[in-house]
């Protein structure tokens, strides 16, 4: 019976330091209270930080809850201290509520694409994801109350357009923001990559800076480094989600960047003047690097060898 009253007690303090303020001696009590003490410090330390991530800033927000609840010519006093420990705690403990009714009640759906594999998910609102092997996608079952995802590894994304609703993608701490597009993005440890194929994309590092990007356009955002770059790309290849890839006039130069991209190989053309010979054709993704190699000899009448790790074309 007394541990019950004891805790209504302190509830209705809290109860009190966020609504109209506490009193000197009942701010004391609270301070004194070693289990409110113990309880404040584990919320405190196992709160997520909201303030973070929503950018708020935290002194603002005690300064507001600090000139609310407790006096101005109390404000200067050793108390001071003791205060700011309350208050942090109290907000922590309302904050950490709000997280966890809306994480138990709208939780998080799954979904993970197995290494070697690759699958297409239909969102709620009718898009489409193709996940590539070995990634994952979470989103709230309340999905369309806000359209937004979050992404590890890689996807390409074919977004329905619907008015006042943005969807949004999260990873590594940016954020890409569209209405109706597709694009493919891709994510580690190390870098971001977003690629646009239609629409327009606002892409968002995590330091905040927005760039719009349009069709072909790529942003390649360095998580280590900090540094963000954009380029014009030929969108051809970096749709993997069919097993071959369709080129039309491209030259030669751009086709060996592609290869050595998609191989992680260091390709060279001996004569500078065959770079800009123009390629059509098929490359699938289950050819041989040395298959690939052969089929552009014989289109540009080349043949090729290797010199250490770097691969010549010659004539």
């Amino acid at each position: 019976m007394q541990i019950k009253m004891k805790i209504r007690k302190i509830k209705q303090l809290l109860k009190k330091m966020i609504g109209i303020g506490l009193t000197v001696t009942e701010m004391q009590e609270m301070v004194q209270d070693k289990p409110m003490v113990r309880l404040m410090h584990e919320q405190w330390d196992n709160a997520p930080q909201f303030h973070l991530m929503d950018k708020v800033d935290s002194n603002e927000l005690w300064q507001s809850i600090w000139k609310k609840n407790f006096p101005s010519e109390y404000r200067q006093r050793k108390v001071f201290r003791l205060g700011l420990f309350i208050a942090a705690a109290a907000v922590a403990l309302l904050m950490l509520g709000t997280w966890m009714n809306d994480t138990v009640m709208n939780p998080y759906i799954t979904i993970i694409c197995k290494d070697q594999d690759k699958m297409m998910v239909s969102l709620p609102d009718s898009s489409k994801v193709w996940m590539n092997s070995g990634s994952r996608l979470m989103y709230k079952q309340k999905f369309m109350k806000d359209r937004k995802v979050e992404l590890y590894g890689e996807a390409f994304f074919s977004v329905k357009k619907i008015d006042n609703s943005p969807f949004k993608v999260h990873l590594e701490g940016a954020c890409v923001k569209v209405k109706g597009t597709e694009f493919n993005v891709r994510s580690d440890n190390r870098k971001i990559e977003v690629t646009l194929f239609t629409g327009i994309v606002a892409f968002s590092s995590p330091k905040g800076k927005e760039v719009l990007m349009a069709p072909n356009d790529q942003i390649i955002y360095d998580t280590n480094t900090k540094s963000l770059r954009k380029n014009h790309v030929d969108t051809a290849e970096y749709d993997w989600r069919s097993n071959e890839y369709s080129f039309s006039h491209k030259s030669l130069q751009e086709l060996i960047l592609f290869l050595n991209r998609m191989h992680d190989v260091s390709i060279k053309i001996a004569d500078k003047k065959q770079e800009d010979m123009l390629f059509t054709g098929i490359i699938r993704r289950s050819e041989s690097l040395s298959d690939i190699l052969d089929k552009i000899c014989i289109s540009f009448n080349l043949k090729y060898k290797e010199v250490k790790d770097e691969i010549i074309l010659y004539e």
